[in-house]
């Protein structure tokens, strides 16, 4: 929606735009991985258009999406998140570049979930705006990995095996 301003100049009107608001959407459309189930979309989705409005907010759906899936894909349902994704880390089965950044999640969802303060200063550690972004990324990959990527590629594997059974031969995969 534009705000437009007309001024006159002896007899003709000069006409400006004084302000441009975007009314929809207030945020980008969130794209999820094809194969994500409902309730891990949902929570997704939610923790994407809260971006922009509260950080916080984010992280700590990032950080209960993240919880949901190692639950619903690993089967792992220790009490805490910081035990349950040592577990995963520890199947070796996710890209490292996504291993290295879970436990990160983990913190940063920490800071929104439970506040804490800081050992030197005694500050309440807050959630930024990029730290959101970035737990929201790997949340991103992780859906990836899990309900885009392994299903490719264990049909590649079983086409192969196939092949091979097919052609008389043992699989090899």
């Amino acid at each position: 929606m534009n705000e437009i301003e007309n001024e006159r100049n002896g007899d003709h009107y000069l006409t400006s735009i004084k302000s441009t608001t975007l009314l929809w959407p207030k945020t980008p459309v969130c794209r999820v991985p094809q194969g994500v189930p409902d309730h891990l979309a949902a929570d997704f989705r939610e923790a994407h258009d809260t971006l922009l409005i509260s950080p916080k907010a984010s992280a700590a759906l990032s950080r209960r999406c993240l919880q949901s899936i190692i639950e619903d894909q690993e089967g792992i349902h220790d009490r805490n998140l910081i035990d349950q994704v040592k577990k995963l880390l520890a199947l070796n089965k996710i890209p490292a570049h996504l291993a290295a950044d879970l436990d990160a999640i983990r913190n940063i969802g920490n800071f929104a979930a439970h506040p804490q303060k800081d050992r030197n200063t005694g500050e309440i550690v807050g959630v930024e705006p990029g730290e959101a972004e970035w737990t929201f990324q790997v949340l991103e990959g992780l859906l990836t990995f899990y309900f885009v990527e392994l299903p490719r590629s264990t049909a590649r594997r079983e086409a192969l095996n196939q092949k091979l059974r097919d052609a008389g031969h043992k699989p090899m995969l």
